[in-house]
C-alpha cells in the first residue's frame, strides 16, 4: 500500500490539475516525487519549474546532470534518486563502476 495516494483525477482541485498538467507538459511524464507534491499544487509548480530547466534546458550534458544528481543524492543518502538516476546514468554512458 501507498504511504500517500495518488489523487484521481476526478478528485483534484483546479489547481491540481493545473499542477498536474504543467508538470506532464514540462517532463514529459509525473515523476514519483511529484505524485506527492501535486498535494500542494504550489510547491509541485515551484518543482516543476526548477526540475524542468535542469532537465530539460540547462546548459549542463546529460552525463554532466546524471554526475551531479548522483553526488547529491549520495551525500544526502537518497536511495530512492540514487536508484532512479543510476539507471540514468548507465542510458548516459557511464558504467556500473562508476
Amino acid at each position: 500500500m501507498n504511504r500517500l495516494l495518488d489523487i484521481a483525477p476526478e478528485d483534484r482541485t483546479p489547481e491540481q490539475t493545473e499542477a498536474f498538467d504543467r508538470v506532464a507538459a514540462g517532463r514529459g511524464n509525473i515523476p514519483t516525487p511529484y505524485k506527492v507534491w501535486i498535494h500542494s499544487p504550489q510547491l509541485a509548480l515551484g518543482w516543476e519549474q526548477v526540475g524542468t530547466f535542469l532537465n530539460k534546458r540547462s546548459s549542463l550534458t546529460r552525463r554532466e546532470l546524471e554526475i551531479c544528481i548522483l553526488l547529491i543524492a549520495s551525500h544526502w543518502e537518497g536511495e530512492y534518486v540514487l536508484t532512479n538516476h543510476k539507471r540514468g546514468a548507465k542510458k548516459a554512458g557511464f558504467d556500473d563502476a562508476t
